[in-house]
């Protein structure tokens, strides 16, 4: 009688040992560099030249941000501050709510245009 779930593999390729195992794929250069990331500005890690390595560094610090994790840029590098980086952190934190204000007043502005066009 057949295991359930077992597959049978061509000869000469890995197999895995437990059943619907899935192999741990490669680590993207991205997540290598995001594992770098340390802590205090001393252990800042600069940003990647190349434009889409940038874009999904950026894509992985936004969602361990929204996850728990306090990853920053104060134009250095990318850094978790530490208790010596107060300063940076409400640097930080206040350039992005300085966005937030600015994101909300142009919503604002052309919700105010679309409604006197067509009303």
């Amino acid at each position: 009688m057949k295991a359930k779930n077992k597959k049978s593999v061509p000869l000469g390729t890995q197999i895995c040992v437990q059943e619907n195992d899935i192999p741990p794929r490669e680590k993207t250069q991205a997540e290598r560099l995001f594992e770098r990331i340390g802590t205090g500005r001393g252990r800042a890690l600069r940003r990647p030249s190349d434009a889409r390595l940038d874009r999904q560094l950026r894509r992985l610090i936004a969602d361990a941000n929204q996850t728990g994790d306090c990853v920053i840029n104060t134009g250095g590098g990318y850094f978790r501050p530490g208790e010596d980086d107060e300063d940076a952190f409400e640097e930080y934190i206040a350039k992005e709510r300085r966005r937030a204000r600015e994101i909300l007043h142009k919503i604002g502005r052309m919700e105010s245009t679309f409604n006197r066009r067509y009303e």
